[in-house]
Parts: C-alpha cells; structure tokens; sequence
C-alpha cells in the first residue's frame, strides 16, 4: 500500500473511506417487504383487476373530471415509476363518495373517495393514500389473502359457471370471493397494513414526499373515526396496525437523506373541484358480509322443495347425494356448491351471493392437527370473511359414516334484504391431515324446510 505523503492526507482519506462505507451501510438497513405466498399468476391478478374494474366502474359513481383525473395520475406517476411497485398496468380513478375509503384491485386499478380528499391537508396526504395503495398491489395482499384462505369463504358467492359465466371473477364467485366491502379480496389483515406502510413509505421517499404524512392522516382518520360515520369504511378494510407514525419515522432513518419538496401546487385547486361536485348518489342498504342486497326473499309459494329423489357426486376424498332437482358446480382447489335453482341471489350490486344451498371444501395439509383444531380454524374463516355472522351454540362432536366429524351452528346476515340466515359448518376428518368442510344456508324462515335435505346429505357423505 503506499504511504500518504502527510498525516493530513491520512485523515483525509479515512473520512472518505468511512463517508463512503456508511451510506450503503445504512441503505442497506431498508427493509422491503415482498408479495406473500400466492395461487395467482401476475398476470391472474391483472386479469382479475380488470374484470373487477369493468364491475366497479359500471357499480360506483365516479368522476368524469378532466382536471381531476389528470392530477392524480401525475401524483401516482413518480410512485410507479419505481421497481418495487411491480410494473402494474396502474389505472387511477375518483369516485364521488363523501365516505374517507380507497381501494386497490389485484393488478392494478386504484380507486380514491373524493372523501379522502376533502380531508387531507396537503398534497404529500393524497400522495401517502396513494402510495399506500399501490403497495398493496405491488405486494398482491388481495389475492395473497384469498391464498392464504384456500378460496373459502362465505357467503358471498357468485354463481359464474351456473350462470354461464367464465371469466376469472365469475370462477373465483363459485368460491365464496366477490367483490363485496368486506370481500377477502379487499379485506386486508394488519401485517398487510403494515407492510403497505412500509413499502408505501419508501414510495414516497423515493417520489420526492414526506412519507410521514402517509401516517400522520392516517392516524388524523383514526383521531376523528368515533366522530364521523364516513371514516368506518376505511378502518372495515385497513385495520389499525398500531404506532403508525413511530413506525414509519423508523423506516425514514434508513433511507438516504433527501428534502422532500415535490407538489404540484395545485392541491387547493383540487379540493375546490371536489367540493363542486353533484351530491353522492345515495348507496344502497348494506346485506350480507358487506354487499348491497337489494334482493327480496321468495315468497314461500316459489319456493321448489327439494326432491325425495338422489343424485351422487363424487369427489377424489369424498361421494355425497343430493335432491335431482339440485345443481351442482364445480370450482378449483376441490370447492363445490350443490343449490336450488333459486340459490343464488343477485345482490344489488352486480355480485352474487349464496342464500340456500351447500359450499363444500377439501383441505390437505393440515400438519397432523387434531381434527377440533381443524374446524375451530375453519370455523374462525367464517366468521372473519363475515362481519355479523356469529357462532350461536358449542360445536358438536359426532360420527359421519364412521369418521369424526364436528358441527357448528351459526346464525349472521342474509344475502337476502333485511333477512338473517342460519349456517350449519361440519368438519369431517378424512384423514390425519385432510378434511372436508360442508356449509349449509338457508335463511332462519326457512330453515326447518330445508334441514331433513341438510341432514340427509351430511349423512350420505363418504370418506374415499
């Protein structure tokens, strides 16, 4: 090595050296979370992103403002433009709602409440809503949660290949996911929040924006939710994941320094359109897990009994029997559902949902659990897709043709307007590590016409 010429230059070398050795140092302490275990394709979730948007576009009301939409492109543009927001073919819409929400679909259609807007207090809050979306695309939490779930989930259900429908959307309906509030699909858990905090806030970062305002309206929403209603919506589907704001300040010290001076400067003039704006368009009553049902019950003269007469259906784990006058559809990751013709329900909102019928599901891999822990799981998956549906008595142990099986008896909101509906879970083991779930609806006033139907089918089911 050669020998500085003065101990100046020795000093002088060691501070580079050292200046030069710390900045990747502390880049490299940036954490960036990465998309979860996942049955999608990337481009499944594209597809499905946009089959949901052609939905929601035609559903919600939203805004045909030139200006508008122009501005939140821009401020989505920089946030994009980055690696790690996956390269989505992001599309960004307003939607002429006072409620304080946004929502991503799989793949990347983002939509913003002009509630949200109205509320924030600077442009840098906008851009953290929109960052924090993105993230949520980026790291494909909807599908990641519908993963994670084994497509199961109840009862929103559309009935895709029973009406003819075979698009990815309709396919996924057959399984329990729609597009309602509470959907798995937009339902987030809290480590989903908080890795969209985490990559939201690198976003920012990155886009030239404070990304501690992402928190700080964030926790505003929470200062003022036990004061106005509109902010329910937002917390239904991002749940809280604590000390919001001492988190990202933590992600904030491992970034590299940068002033953050990035606005459009027309914040003002946006708020001044948003507030111009016709009134929102009254929403319809909220049904079952967070659809807008407008749907009505059969009368009961409509109502066609179930047949004395069988028919057999055959899985790989299990056979069952069911009324001929039943259809039968089948699903992917071994889901099935066995309805009346008058199952399904039209929900108001271009979903669909189950009102009488049977769901039933295969699970593997159940790491050897004893088979109550199998169905209190399974039984817990219902309850979390289902806001308001409730476990009403203690699960019942009993024999199904000589396997164990345990019940549950639940009662919560029906698919049908102003109805409630009883909703019976039975958990059959087939083996040490594989079950088959079977779900039976049926709205509480007509319960005890379908329940010989329900009974006869749990016992005619046969373990392969």
């Amino acid at each position: 090595m050669r020998k500085p010429k003065s101990w100046v230059q020795l000093a002088a070398t060691l501070i580079l050296t050292a200046a030069l050795a710390l900045q990747p140092a502390a880049l490299a302490q940036t954490k960036i979370p990465k998309p979860g275990f996942n049955f999608f394709s990337k481009d499944q979730d594209i597809k499905l992103g946009q089959e949901a948007a052609a939905q929601v576009d035609r559903e919600m009301p939203i805004v045909h403002n030139a200006e508008m939409d122009a501005w939140l492109k821009k401020l989505a543009e920089p946030l994009i433009s980055q690696p790690e927001a996956g390269g989505y073919p992001y599309q960004f819409k307003w939607v002429n709602d006072d409620n304080i929400n946004a929502f991503a679909l799989p793949g990347g259609p983002v939509y913003m409440n002009t509630g949200l807007l109205k509320h924030a207090d600077d442009e840098a809050q906008v851009v953290g809503v929109l960052a924090h979306e993105i993230s949520h695309v980026a790291l494909r939490h909807g599908t990641n949660q519908a993963s994670k779930a084994n497509l199961f989930s109840l009862p929103a259900m559309i009935g895709g290949a029973m009406l003819g429908d075979n698009s990815l959307l309709g396919q996924l309906g057959q399984l329990g996911i729609g597009l309602g509030l509470n959907s798995v699909l937009l339902k987030y858990s809290r480590g989903a929040e908080s890795q969209a905090d985490q990559l939201g806030a690198l976003l920012m970062h990155r886009a030239g924006y404070n990304p501690i305002e992402m928190a700080n309206f964030f926790e505003k929403l929470e200062a003022i939710s036990g004061n106005q209603s509109g902010v329910a919506a937002w917390f239904s589907s991002h749940p809280n994941p604590g000390n919001r704001v001492k988190n990202v300040q933590k992600e904030i010290l491992t970034f590299d320094h940068r002033n953050y001076t990035r606005d459009t400067g027309q914040f003002a003039r946006m708020k001044a359109l948003a507030a111009k704006l016709p009134p929102p368009p009254k929403q319809p009553q909220q049904g079952a897990a967070g659809q807008a049902s407008t749907a009505q019950i059969p009368p009961v003269s409509e109502l066609e009994a179930p047949s004395s007469r069988a028919k057999g259906f055959e899985s790989t784990m299990y056979t069952m029997s069911y009324p001929e006058n039943w259809q039968v559809s089948q699903g992917e990751q071994g889901s099935v559902t066995i309805l009346p013709k008058y199952g399904v329900v039209n929900t108001g909102n271009g979903g669909s949902a189950i009102g009488y019928g049977s769901i039933i599901t295969e699970r593997s891999n159940n790491s050897s659990q004893r088979i109550e822990e199998v169905a209190a799981a399974i039984s817990q998956d219902v309850v979390k897709n289902n806001p308001g549906i409730q476990i009403t008595a203690e699960p019942q142990r009993v024999t199904v043709n000589g396997k164990r099986t345990v019940l549950y008896m639940l009662n919560g909101p029906s698919a049908f307007q102003g109805q409630r509906e009883v909703v019976v879970l039975a958990v059959v083991e087939r083996s040490p590590t594989d079950t088959v779930s079977v779900i039976f609806v049926a709205p509480e006033r007509d319960y005890r016409k379908f329940e010989p139907t329900f009974k006869n089918m749990l016992n005619s089911t046969r373990m392969r």
